[in-house]
């Protein structure tokens, strides 16, 4: 993989959300200029009864690194409140939702793109009740041809797929690289507007420019990584309440029981993303082709259609499985038009971090563009650290753009709390902030 610019550390305060009257989120550019370019070989393994073509997840470092959290101590309220069930099953009993149909990735390498879509739908119904079908084709352009902003803070910053021999649509890709996109606001757009069936086309034509920050039909707020070996019981609880999580494994049809539907692979590697929406503690071991030591399984939804790997699209997956990654994305979505600005300098692929101390701040001063906004929410990424306890800080109407403590402190927006998992987190502020245009605001995020 080519990647110009990537600097490792604990966290990037990336972005403002801000409403017409504004949303706002803070970020400062690493540099004036960044472009990724990707090239790398697919790692899928052509044996078995599916082809690359049907696979294409390419692991990323994030999808091993999830820390392993206290559940004792964990203080997020949504999970907190949710008692597991020794049985969770969509299929089998209504939980007040009916699972989308299942889609066909067919004959592309997108499965990272149909996870990711998967899982934003499930959020979205499980948050408002409303069934909604986005569209895989445009989040797998946009996550590899990325300009920017419509606000001109990522300028400079591009994403282009510059590989030979393969497309973008067979190269591959992984649910890291995907939802930094859609924190990013490219996508996620409703299926008919960029309907998977288009998908040759895009090939030769591309995809017309409106319809990476311009077309949204919802936005992905929160991204929170969750170690599935370490807190099984914390990932049950983000199903119970964001619907699916997002996986990735090894997949090898001789590791597949067709008699029961199952799987259970004992060998490590990933070649295949899909969504996990509910688990059976009490799945028998001996329903695998080698039995794992204990009971228990995860209900897989995956994206070949619904008369593949039985069960109309599910299967089940052993809770022991050695190439199931550690991580596992659960992401929060809401309607596009929660917040009409985001300001944001970073608009990659992979997210641009600093190393921090413990009790240290990073800060972003951006400037307004409309007649007078307010600023609603601050966003940030705690890329491999979960707990960090952190405070908000805006200041407003800057003297001098390189001491952002030159402005005024609105005190009535300082917003303090504790993340729970690594991820992306939208940060609602206690109180919105007046900002009028060509002002400059600056926000400050402590961390410990």
């Amino acid at each position: 993989m080519k990647l110009r610019k990537r600097i490792l550390g604990l966290l990037l305060a990336s972005s403002i959300l801000v409403w017409e009257t504004p949303h706002i989120v803070l970020a400062e550019p690493l540099n004036d200029s960044q472009n990724e370019e990707v090239s790398i070989q697919n790692n899928v393994d052509n044996e078995g009864e599916e082809t690359q073509a049907m696979m294409g997840y390419i692991t990323s470092p994030e999808d091993e690194n999830a820390p392993v959290v206290d559940e004792q101590s964990i203080d997020n309220d949504i999970l907190k409140e949710v008692n597991t069930p020794v049985k969770y099953n969509p299929l089998e009993t209504s939980y007040g939702y009916q699972l989308p149909s299942i889609r066909n990735q067919n004959p592309y390498g997108t499965c990272w793109a149909f996870s990711t879509a998967a899982i934003t739908e499930m959020s979205y119904l499980l948050k408002t009740g409303n069934p909604v079908d986005v569209s895989e084709l445009q989040i797998a352009y946009y996550t590899y041809h990325g300009s920017t902003d419509p606000l001109g803070g990522t300028n400079g910053d591009s994403v282009d797929y510059v590989g030979t021999g393969e497309t973008y649509l067979d190269f591959g890709g992984n649910l890291s690289y995907s939802t930094q996109a859609l924190m990013n606001w490219r996508g996620a757009v409703d299926e008919a507007t960029v309907p998977y069936s288009e998908a040759a086309q895009t090939l030769s034509n591309g995809l017309p420019s409106e319809y990476e920050y311009n077309s949204d039909r919802l936005h992905v707020q929160d991204v929170y990584k969750i170690n599935i070996k370490g807190n099984p019981n914390e990932v049950k609880k983000a199903i119970m309440n964001y619907g699916a999580v997002g996986a990735s494994y090894y997949h090898d049809a001789s590791y597949y029981n067709a008699a029961n539907n199952s799987y259970y692979c004992t060998e490590s590697g990933s070649n295949h993303a899909i969504a996990i929406v509910g688990w059976d503690d009490d799945f028998p071991a001996s329903n695998f082709n080698t039995a794992p030591s204990e009971n228990g399984a995860w209900l897989i939804r995956n994206s070949w259609g619904d008369d593949a790997m039985s069960m109309s699209g599910y299967f089940w997956m052993s809770y022991e499985d050695v190439s199931l990654n550690n991580t596992v994305y659960a992401v929060v979505a809401e309607d596009a038009s929660n917040y009409d600005h985001n300001y944001q300098y970073d608009g990659g692929i992979t997210a641009g971090y600093v190393y921090l101390n413990a009790q240290q701040s990073v800060a972003n001063v951006f400037t307004i563009k409309g007649e007078q906004e307010m600023l609603k929410a601050v966003s940030m990424v705690i890329p491999a650290n979960s707990q960090v306890n952190y405070t908000i800080k805006i200041y407003k109407n800057l003297t001098d753009s390189t001491n952002p403590e030159s402005g005024i402190l609105v005190s009535s927006a300082t917003t303090s709390g504790t993340t729970e998992f690594a991820g992306s987190y939208t940060i609602p502020l206690n109180n919105g902030v007046i900002l009028k245009k060509r002002g400059k605001f600056f926000g400050c995020s402590k961390f410990e």
